[in-house]
Formats: structure tokens, C-alpha cells, sequence
């Protein structure tokens, strides 16, 4: 989905008026108690926050406010008020000319609310506190990717506290976090935190949104599309066809979630397999979205034109069968198509191109087609994949045009950045981890009994001093009492001689 920001259509007076009707105030109860229901309530309000506000949702920035207002969240005074006051206002703290949340910072933020948050609600508290970091980053490092140099470490320690505490949902949560940082520098890395978390993910079904936002479906959508980068086309597939298994049982299948399916069963040379998955992905698509049909309609275009590049001879019936899906993709009247498809309509323009039109019209098409892929390279996150994709868009269209030259051009050029692009994601420390949660959280339980052991230990040795020192003393009295008492005696039977003496 295409990314806009939208300006919040409320004025300050009426900001001023929502607030004034809130509900009543929180009050009489303790700094650190909070129930657990309005925990989640909070924790649904801050996934609004973070996921809808300024962005295109069925939930408005107005919406989002009203929601603020009714929720009484700027009146809590409990650690929970006063932690998602400070996440929600973080949010949009670098929000430039755009809107900001309506929500004000009353009281500093203290470990000790962070810790009553672990307390009462792991998971929430995992999510919570890896957003924290992770927002810090981006507002200290203004965007930049150098963030992970203080994330990343912050994320690890977040870890290795969560894993004393055996709640494995919750160490998957900020596993998750790692994941999403180490993507770009490390993916090996991030491959390894991904399956690490992955048996202990959510299901997705949590009414806590914040807690299931990093799901299996999520987690499982990430591997294969990491897999696919890497050229590891079979793991791809297999965490592909999880995927599409995931979705399916939750109700939530799309032909996009077919993409990597595709596209890995294509380049494993298993056409008849790609191609049944086309045919699920179109059924998926009836009465849904017409962008899903376009997406599994370009999906299908892919697959002609993979079989149409190795094929050493070049049949009429493949050039049919690829005007068709061409004809198709161009009937379409989208307003909303998302921003990683946005070239398909140009790109099947110039592939219609490229086998009936004259010079002059395929050099405008082939043009047409770059400036589509040049504006959706600025306005997408991952730049790196939409080049390779436009390469070996290019590459097939001057194959379908019969202009071997410049078809290997292209293929050289895509090889190329191909290696730059796996040469800069990969560092003498981007290795595979081979524990696994359990496995951490036991050897986290055995320190904490070492630890306690030498404690404990430390304490018998302070003992046993303390009462070697009162026994020292004790018979240092004692020798002391005796010596008194013998000097006593003895003075006494000197006064007695002497008393003796004078009689005599």
C-alpha cells in the first residue's frame, strides 16, 4: 500500500474540545497497578498510533484522536499512563511538517515503570520497550541507518533480561526487533533471529495487537523473502508455501502472498509448479480486490517470460500467450495499485511493445517503463531489490525484442549488483546461530543459580567470619577473666600474709 501522510483535519480548538469531554480521571489507585485490560487497551491504542497515524487506514487521524480522548490515557497517572504518554509522543516526535499526536508528557519515565510494565505483562513490555529503542534510534540518528550502532546492542541486552524470566513469547518479540535491524547489514544475522523466534511467535489471533503485530505469518513472509534475495530459491519456496499454508488457515490469503512462491518455483526451473500456483493465486483474487487479480496476472507474466529466456527456440505460442497477460495488465483502471507493483503497467506495455511495434515506439515504451521503476526506486524503502528488478526488466524486454546485445548488457549489469549487493549485506560476523530459545533460557536459569549460589556461599563464608570473630572475642573475654580473677586471688592471699606477718 502506497504510503501517504495526511495532515490531522482537526484544529487545536477542536483537540481542545475532544479533550475536554475524556473520561473521568484515574485516580486512587497506586503509581505501580494497573488492570490488565487497560493494558491492552493502551497497547491497542499505541498499534493505532504507530501504524495508522499520518498513514492511509480505514482509522483517520481523527478517529485516532477521538479514540485518545475517550481512552483517558492523558490522565492516567499509573506507570502504564505515563510509559505509552512517552511511546505515543516519541511516534511522531520527528514527524516534520506533518501532524503530531495530541498527547502531552507530564511525568519522567523511570526503569521502575519499565519494570512493573515486565511484571504485570511480558509481552507487552517486550514490544513496548524494543519500539522504545528502536524509535530513540531513529530520532537520534535523524533516519539514518547508523541507528543500529546503539539498537542493536540495546536490543540484545532487552533479549538476554527476557530470557531470565522463561517467557519465550516475549523473547521471540524482540528477536523479532533484532530481525528488522539486522536486515540490511546482516542477514544472515537476521535469518538466524527470525527462525530462532519462529516456534514461539504469535498465531496472530491476540486481541493485544501490539503483542501479535509480529506474527508467523510475518515471520514466515520474511524468511522467504530474505531466502529469495539471497538466491537460496529452495528455502525460499519451502517458507513461501508456509506462508501461503498460514494465511490460508486464518482467512487472510491474497495473490500476493503468492509472489515469492512464484517467483522461487520459477527460478528452481519448476514451471508446471508456478504456474499451479498462479492458478490458486487467481482464485484467491475472485471477488477480492481487483489489484489482487493484477498482481496474479503480472505474477503469471513473469513465469511466460522466465520460460520464454531459457527457452533456446522461441514459439508463436509463447509470444500469444504473453500479448494476452500483456492486454490484460493494460485493461486495468487502478487508482490504488501498491507502490512495489507500480511498474507492471508500463512494463507489460513495453513488452507489448517489444514483439509488434516499430523502433521509435519501443524506445518510448522502454523509457516509460524506467521513469516508473526510477520514481518507485525514491519511494520505497528496500532500493537495492526494485534495481535488480528493473535490470531484469530490462533484460527480458531486449530478449523479447530480439536484441541479444543489449539483453546481455542488462543480465551483466543485474550479475554485478547482485554481487555488490550481497557483498555489502555481508560482514566477517554475519554467521548462522545454531541455539535455540529453550536451550537459552535454561542456560540463563543456570546462571541466575550459579549466582545465587556463589551468593549464597559468599554469605556462609561472612557467616562462619563473623562467627570465627565472636569466638576470638569470646575467648579473649575469657582469658582476659581469668587473668582478673587469678590477680584477685592472688592479691588476696598477699594481703593475707601480710596480716599474718604483723600478728606474728
Amino acid at each position: 500500500m502506497t504510503r501517504r501522510f495526511k495532515r490531522l483535519l482537526a484544529t487545536p480548538l477542536l483537540v481542545a474540545v475532544i479533550f475536554s469531554f475524556t473520561s473521568p480521571s484515574i485516580q486512587g489507585e497506586d503509581l505501580f497497578s494497573a488492570p490488565p485490560k487497560r493494558i491492552h487497551k493502551y497497547a491497542n491504542l499505541l498499534h493505532s498510533v504507530i501504524y495508522d497515524w499520518n498513514y492511509p487506514s480505514s482509522l483517520s487521524n481523527d478517529d485516532i484522536t477521538l479514540q485518545l480522548a475517550q481512552s483517558g490515557i492523558q490522565q492516567d497517572k499509573t506507570y502504564l499512563g505515563i510509559i505509552f504518554r512517552h511511546l505515543m509522543a516519541l511516534s511522531t516526535a520527528d514527524a516534520g511538517d506533518h501532524a503530531r499526536i495530541p498527547i502531552y508528557i507530564k511525568s519522567p519515565l523511570l526503569d521502575a515503570h519499565w519494570d512493573a510494565l515486565k511484571e504485570a505483562a511480558p509481552s507487552t513490555y517486550a514490544y513496548a520497550y524494543a519500539y522504545y529503542i528502536y524509535i530513540r534510534g531513529v530520532i537520534d540518528y535523524k533516519g539514518s541507518g547508523k541507528r543500529v550502532i546503539t539498537t542493536i546492542p540495546e536490543l540484545l541486552k532487552l533479549k538476554a533480561k527476557l530470557l531470565k524470566t522463561g517467557e519465550k513469547s516475549a523473547v521471540a518479540i524482540v528477536s523479532m526487533w533484532l530481525a528488522m535491524e539486522y536486515m540490511d547489514t546482516a542477514p544472515l544475522k537476521a535469518i538466524s533471529e527470525i527462525e530462532y523466534a519462529l516456534p514461539h511467535v504469535s498465531e496472530g489471533y491476540a486481541s493485544n495487537r501490539l503483542e501479535s503485530e509480529l506474527d508467523k505469518a510475518t515471520a514466515l513472509s520474511w524468511l522467504s523473502m530474505m531466502y529469495y534475495e539471497l538466491n537460496i530459491s529452495n528455502k525460499a519456496y519451502e517458507f513461501a508455501t508456509k506462508l501461503i499454508g498460514t494465511k490460508e488457515r486464518s482467512g487472510l490469503l491474497k495473490a500476493w502472498d503468492y509472489t515469492i512462491a512464484v517467483k522461487s518455483a520459477s527460478s528452481l526451473n519448476e514451471s508446471s509448479t508456478a504456474k499451479r500456483l498462479i492458478e490458486k493465486a487467481k482464485a484467491s483474487a475472485l471477488g477480492d480486490s481487483p489489484v489482487q487479480m493484477y498482481i496474479a496476472l503480472a505474477l503469471e507474466l513473469s513465469v511466460l517470460l522466465d520460460e520464454y529466456a531459457s527457452s533456446e527456440k522461441k514459439s508463436d505460442r509463447e509470444n500469444k500467450e504473453i500479448v494476452a497477460i500483456t492486454k490484460k495488465l493494460q485493461e486495468f483502471e487502478l487508482n490504488d495499485i501498491p507502490l512495489q507493483f507500480t511498474e507492471l503497467k508500463p512494463f507489460s506495455q513495453a513488452v507489448y511493445s517489444a514483439l509488434y511495434d516499430n523502433e521509435e515506439k519501443f524506445t518510448a515504451a522502454v523509457k516509460a517503463y524506467k521513469n516508473a521503476t526510477n520514481k518507485q526506486q525514491e519511494a520505497i524503502a528496500y532500493t537495492k531489490q526494485a534495481t535488480l528488478n528493473s535490470l531484469s526488466g530490462l533484460k527480458n524486454l531486449y530478449l523479447l525484442r530480439g536484441d541479444y546485445e543489449k539483453s546481455h548488457y542488462y543480465q551483466r549489469k543485474y550479475s554485478e549488483s547482485l554481487v555488490d549487493y550481497n557483498s555489502e549485506k555481508f560482514g566477517s560476523t554475519n554467521t548462522l546461530s545454531t541455539s535455540s530459545m529453550s536451550e537459552d533460557i535454561e542456560l540463563a536459569r543456570y546462571r541466575q543459580a550459579e549466582l545465587q549460589a556463589l551468593r549464597n556461599e559468599k554469605m556462609g563464608l561472612t557467616a562462619s567470619m563473623s562467627q570465627l570473630e565472636t569466638t576470638v572475642v569470646a575467648l579473649i573475654i575469657t582469658i582476659f577473666g581469668i587473668l582478673l580473677l587469678w590477680l584477685l586471688v592472688a592479691r588476696k592471699q598477699h594481703d593475707a600474709r601480710a596480716e599474718y606477718d604483723s600478728l606474728t
